[in-house]
């Protein structure tokens, strides 16, 4: 019933040969099921759904699960696992991590049973991954660890070999979590001569990229330098864009934390340029944020202002794209339908107004035509003036919904709002956690009216300390204490609001059930700048390091916590609980100490 795999590599070369590229992927699979040799058929549906798993991973979860009945009708053991391993792998392309996190463990199961250890640690590194994504750092641990073990038993076969260094940098990242950067550092340079030695050449660069990352953490900045100066030498960069474009990046973030402005620009420039010829929208995120950063640090304020403002735009274009299109798509149709209803109203409204001219009218025919003229006149210039008033009002209200009062006042009196710097203010970050899950459970209603009922509530609680709130993005919410009015207690009233928001969500949770959220709070103090950014559908935003650091510690942080930077805590120690955390690797800020807050 077995098949070797050079002859299922051919059968599959075959197959991809003949198909036709409008319809390649119908094309492969109907030739797929057309096979009548039972393991043949088994094992090229697994290869061929591995091959696309990242790429179009609900397909590999359908197909998968087909194969797998097929497999079990057939007591295939090897098959069951295989499809059980691809089913995994879609479920976690998909971010469905508790469907992903059972089909990986039925796999190592029966990997480990059937005594096939290469595809045992392709199975135990999925389950490892689930658990990084979940924030569950001891089973992630357990999981790469049983990796490293089963490389280590099977360390003669030829298989195995070929994936010890990426298990190897993987082990190394999580003593790097844990601040064990030695131990990191060494298990690196380990997993780069390993990967040399098989002449892995992806695998050399992306260990090699993981080392300097280390060596930059523990402060080694020579050492950092040169290995990614080794790297960028390795790379075409005519060809490579992408990876041209990370690791300048990351030469340039280096250079920053050296103290070398000018050439940190230098390679900052450099990133962008290739980031451009990708067009990822990862990259330019992380370029934007790196010359923000640049010219805060170097007062270049209008440079700065421009980058973290093309930085707002390209983060609300990566939400729109991977996370939140669906709620857009429910939040338009919800508008669309208030809206419609507006302009029914307002056209009835219309109407019945012509009514009334048509009846006065006829009126001044009847009666005294110039007493009724003046007197129509009067009664037209008194609603014209009411109605001028009420859309005043209205115009006025609705500005006051989108600015600050300072901000509006400025920009009615000048017609614009000067951009301004702010010193000391504290920055609140909240983001609902597993809100794709949620999504998948409630419709679009229950969905968008569960969203206005929290953040309906977040807006009470900000207003009774004074707090701006700057916006939400799709389910997480941004607001500032200190600004436009300068507040010297910004740091102890942002940090009730938390504890309010947290309060109010872990109620709800109880209430509702998979009805509603969890919530995850970051907070950090520093400086800012605001203004109003655009000209259609303007909206006032703040940027600068803060705000990024803000949102580490929210991605930092836990359901049902508040997790604040050190420099927060040193405002607001002798007000509030805190609980030191440790140093916490954070992107592209490094190591940073945080504590929870209650």
């Amino acid at each position: 019933m077995r098949a070797t795999p050079y002859a299922i590599l051919l059968l599959l070369l075959s197959i991809c040969a003949s198909a036709q590229q409008a319809s390649l992927a119908k094309d492969i699979i109907q030739k797929i099921q057309q096979i009548s040799n039972d393991s043949v058929r088994m094992d090229s549906m697994y290869h061929y759904l591995n091959g696309i798993a990242d790429s179009r991973p609900k397909e590999v979860v359908d197909n998968g699960k087909t194969l797998l009945q097929d497999a079990e009708s057939h007591s295939y053991q090897r098959g069951i696992a295989n499809a059980n391993l691809v089913i995994g792998e879609g479920y976690e392309y998909m971010s469905d991590y508790a469907q992903s996190l059972r089909y990986y463990l039925r796999a190592m199961v029966i990997y480990k049973e059937r005594n096939i250890p290469d595809l045992q640690i392709v199975a135990t590194l999925g389950v490892s991954r689930v658990y990084e994504v979940t924030n569950d750092m001891p089973n992630e641990k357990k999981y790469v660890e049983e990796a490293v073990a089963i490389c280590e038993e099977y360390k003669d076969n030829r298989r195995v070999r070929r994936l010890q260094p990426g298990v190897l940098d993987y082990m190394a990242t999580i003593y790097k979590k844990e601040n064990r950067l030695d131990t990191s550092i060494k298990l690196y340079n380990e997993a780069v001569a390993l990967a040399r030695k098989d002449g892995d050449s992806n695998e050399v660069m992306n260990s090699l990229c993981n080392l300097a990352t280390a060596l930059k953490s523990n402060n080694k900045f020579d050492e950092s330098l040169a290995i990614y100066s080794h790297v960028l030498s390795l790379i075409d960069s005519a060809k490579e864009n992408y990876a041209f474009a990370i690791i300048t990046d990351d030469m340039s973030i280096l250079f920053y934390q050296m103290g070398d402005l000018k050439r940190s620009e230098q390679y900052a420039l450099k990133s962008l340029a290739s980031a451009q010829k990708t067009k990822n929208l990862d990259v330019y995120k992380d370029v934007y944020e790196t010359l923000g950063k640049i010219y805060q640090k170097g007062k270049r304020y209008p440079e700065m202002l421009e980058y973290y403002a093309k930085l707002s735009d390209v983060k609300d274009t990566i939400f729109d794209r991977e996370k939140l299109q669906q709620v857009t798509e429910w939040q338009t149709k919800f508008d669309t339908e208030a809206k419609d209803k507006e302009i029914q109203d307002q056209e009835k409204q219309l109407a019945y107004n012509r009514k009334i001219n048509i009846s006065l009218v006829v009126c001044s025919v009847l009666f005294l035509l110039l007493g009724i003229i003046i007197y129509r006149n009067y009664k037209m210039q008194k609603v014209s003036n009411a109605l001028l008033s009420k859309e005043k009002k209205r115009s006025e209200d609705l500005l006051l919904n989108i600015l600050p009062a300072e901000v509006a006042d400025e920009l009615k009196d000048k017609g614009a709002a000067d951009a301004k710097y702010f010193d000391n203010v504290t920055v609140l970050f909240t983001d609902f956690v597993n809100f794709t899950q949620a999504s998948e459970r409630m419709s679009p209603q229950q969905l968008i009216n569960e969203l206005h009922y929290c953040f309906r509530a977040f807006d009470d609680i900000i207003d009774k300390y004074n707090i701006e709130k700057i916006k939400t993005i799709g389910d997480s919410y941004l607001a500032v204490s200190g600004l436009p009015v300068r507040d010297p207690r910004h740091a102890e009233n942002i940090t009730r609001a938390a504890l309010e928001i947290n309060k109010f969500v872990t109620n709800r949770r109880q209430q509702m059930g998979d009805g509603t959220f969890e919530v995850r709070i970051g907070i950090h103090s520093g400086s800012v700048v605001a203004g109003i950014v655009g000209v259609k559908k303007f909206s006032y935003d703040i940027w600068g390091d803060t705000v990024n650091t803000a949102a580490r510690m929210e991605q930092n942080s836990e359901a049902g916590k508040i997790n604040i930077s050190e420099t927060t805590y040193e405002l607001v120690k002798d007000s509030f609980t805190c609980t030191y955390r440790g140093e916490i690797e954070a992107k592209n800020k490094g190591l940073m100490k945080m504590y929870f807050v209650s």
